[in-house]
């Protein structure tokens, strides 16, 4: 019997739609493409559920979005392109400390992770 093996990927592609930087109150708010791949290494098809994929900023979740079920053929990659909206209202003061620094400088540090 062999093991199912699938490889997930997410590719960010930003298309940034508005931040402040104000060192008081810095935050953002965004909506960016972003292409997700699933490649299935199997000699058969593979079939998946609805999954959501969170998108964090500092450990804190700051958007997610839902892949739908769908499937996988044998020995290819499932491309699908997703939009998503992330935005820093649900960062603490301490989450968001040094916000203001990484927007001056144009370039946040996003983490993602599929369930």
């Amino acid at each position: 019997m062999s093991d199912d093996t699938v490889h997930f990927e997410c590719i960010f592609g930003f298309i940034i739609s508005w931040f402040t930087a104000d060192q008081s109150k810095p935050s953002f708010d965004m909506k960016f493409l972003v292409p997700i791949r699933v490649k299935n290494t199997n000699f058969r098809p593979y079939k998946y559920d609805a999954t959501a994929v969170d998108f964090t900023y500092g450990g804190v979740v700051v958007g997610q979005v839902i892949i739908p079920k769908s499937k996988a053929n044998f020995k290819s990659t499932k491309k699908i392109d997703v939009e998503v909206s992330l935005n820093s209202n649900a960062l603490s003061t301490a989450a968001s400390s040094g916000l203001a620094n990484k927007l001056g400088s144009g370039v946040i540090t996003l983490g993602s992770q599929g369930r």
